[in-house]
């Protein structure tokens, strides 16, 4: 026993040493270096792999967390992310070679990138709050002069906002650390949850709003989604970074809490009420998008609302593992970008018309989830909400929707079968960090369940339409105002110009209007003469 102990946390050990050589070769970055730095950075990102893949074998063998004092926990959610986290580094690193090659922005771009990378495999494997915090902040802070990478007024602007709206979460973030310090006397996150488990714990309702508030802030949800769409100036490898890693981190935290916050109603109903809302608006805005990079970064938008909806109703390892899939894509997406021009036409979409199996898919979109509710509510079986709404939702799509072509079917079908496989799985490796919902559901929750399902099919079946029959005069207005994302980011645009100029311009000058997010066009110098 005593060596397999020692085994595992040797294992621990050799995991801290990934981010830590990562923060030395940032620091060793120089013109001199760059290709030597770049080599061992890969050469580090595969071993971290490596152990992570070892990691995740020893936990589904029944070893459970491994921890190296108060400040490293190596469980199955640590493992899942950090080899994601170590892939995507390697992939990201590998296409900045060639896309940078010749650029002085090479240098700073790898240096600033490796210090991002290796805050968030502290991110990840940390069990301590106050270095969770740390972390949390010093992410932002390495981002941020990637994405002023470019002199651009476009860029730094967007960056500017970014950073504004990063503070806020910052701030919601140690509020909830602090919050949660005062009621259990612990910064370490393994006595907080041994006292949740025990039953003796304090109320947790506060210190829950606010992790999900920095959650929803971190994931860009509406209104403080403005940054996420202007951002697009950035070079394309840290257009990548933002929207397939860092923009994840949002869910990750919330799952990183669930033993403490299971129980919260409110930091549950937070995610849910902002993903739902976010869902549902960028997934109408995303089709009226001219630009590919728009269209990808309302994408972003709407797949962080399905993955906060999917926390908000428990269903934690589908977040996971619908984190994961957004993660592998988005980084394919951005660094194929001129690929996916052709591949996202909708052109080809057939005409949609009435459907007779609307109505039935919709009665059982609602009979499936009060079945699977009411089974739960007797003891037969848990069912787990979140993933009978996708499943339901699948149903509808396959059986509900004429547009969709037969392939398409085929491989939702496909999903249909695989998913609750994926799921199993998931929960095997991460049933020691991340519970499944114990809330008792009653037949009721399942009638709420496929009434939002039916209203997410009705939802999709409007969007078809409109991409079908976008020239009848019924949906000028509303297309109008949705190529302008319905000016939902304005008044928190106008907000932060205000605090940046306040802040440029020192707290007794009156703030400079320059026109921007005012509505009032600039005069040439000269003009009134």
């Amino acid at each position: 026993m005593l060596e397999r102990f020692e085994g595992i946390q040797w294992l621990s050990l050799l995991w801290l040493m990934v981010p830590l050589g990562l923060f030395l070769l940032s620091g060793l970055t120089s013109r001199h270096r760059l290709r030597i730095v770049s080599s061992c950075a890969q050469a580090l990102f595969l071993t971290g792999a490596t152990l992570n893949v070892l990691a995740i074998i020893l936990i589904a063998a029944g070893q459970g967390p491994m921890t190296v004092g108060p400040w490293l926990r190596l469980d199955g959610l640590t493992a899942w992310m950090g080899l994601l986290v170590v892939f995507l580094g390697w992939v990201n690193l590998r296409y900045s070679r060639r896309y940078l090659a010749g650029d002085q922005a090479g240098i700073p771009f790898q240096r600033w990138f490796l210090a991002t990378i290796g805050s968030v495999l502290i991110l990840v494997s940390t069990g301590h709050l106050l270095l969770l915090a740390g972390s949390w902040l010093l992410i932002s802070l390495t981002l941020h002069p990637l994405l002023c990478l470019y002199p651009r007024r476009g860029a730094r602007e967007a960056a500017w906002q970014k950073f504004l709206v990063s503070r806020l979460g910052d701030l919601a973030l140690f509020v909830g650390v602090i919050w949660l310090h005062q009621r259990f006397g612990s910064w370490e996150l393994a006595v907080i949850t041994e006292a949740v488990s025990a039953g003796h714990a304090p109320s947790v309702t506060a210190p829950a709003a606010a992790f999900a508030l920095a959650a929803v802030l971190k994931c860009a949800q509406i209104p403080f989604h403005g940054w996420l769409v202007r951002v697009m100036e950035a070079p394309t490898p840290v257009s990548a970074l933002l929207h397939a890693g860092i923009i994840n981190l949002g869910g990750f935290l919330w799952l990183r809490m669930v033993p403490v916050f299971e129980s919260s109603m409110v930091g549950h109903a937070v995610l849910l009420g902002f993903g739902a809302v976010t869902a549902a608006m960028a997934g109408l805005i995303i089709i009226t998008q001219s630009s590919i990079k728009h269209s990808l970064a309302w994408s972003t938008n709407a797949q962080m609302g399905f993955m906060l909806l999917e926390l908000g109703l428990g269903a934690y390892t589908l977040a996971l593992l619908h984190l994961i899939a957004h993660s592998l894509y988005k980084a394919h997406a951005f660094l194929s970008t001129g690929r996916i021009v052709v591949s996202s036409r909708v052109g080809d979409l057939k005409q949609p018309v009435a459907s007779p199996g609307l109505l039935p898919a919709g009665v059982v979109a609602i009979i499936v989830p009060v079945a699977a509710m009411t089974a739960g509510h007797f003891g037969w079986f848990s069912p787990v909400p979140g993933l009978v709404f996708m499943m339901a939702m699948a149903y509808v799509l396959i059986f509900s929707v004429p547009a969709l072509p037969r392939r398409s079917r085929t491989t939702v079908a496909a999903l249909v079968v695989l998913l609750p496989m994926a799921h199993g799985l998931g929960q095997a490796v991460l049933s020691p960090s991340v519970p499944v919902a114990e809330t008792p559901f009653g037949p009721w929750h399942g009638a709420v369940t496929g009434v939002m399902v039916l209203g997410a099919a009705v939802y999709w079946f409007v969007l078809t339409s409109i991409i079908r029959r976008s020239d009848l005069a019924i949906w000028q207005p509303l297309l109008a105002h949705s190529r302008n994302a319905f000016y939902l980011s304005v008044p928190l645009d106008r907000l932060i110009q205000m605090v940046r100029q306040w802040l440029l311009s020192g707290p007794h000058r009156e703030p400079r209007n320059d026109g921007r997010f005012s509505g009032v066009e600039r005069k040439p110098r000269g003009a009134e003469t």
